[in-house]
């Protein structure tokens, strides 16, 4: 089995750094450290999701490659 890291990173940047409040909400708004570019909690949740997604499917593409 291996594992994988999922990281979030900014759009404009590459910043994986974010301010954001305690228990945010789908509509606060989150901002990168590194260059003030900002955005929505729920944006950056479903960002996280789809990366997962996308990740996922390529380990299942190379896992059932090899057999």
């Amino acid at each position: 089995m291996s594992t994988s890291k999922v990281g979030i990173s900014c759009g404009r940047c590459g910043g994986t750094q974010f301010e954001f409040p305690t228990n945010p909400k789908p509509n606060d708004t989150v901002k990168c450290i590194k260059c003030g570019a900002t955005g929505t909690w729920g944006a950056m949740q479903k960002s996280a999701l789809d990366q997962t997604k996308k990740q996922v499917e390529e380990s299942l593409k190379k896992l059932f490659k090899r057999r």
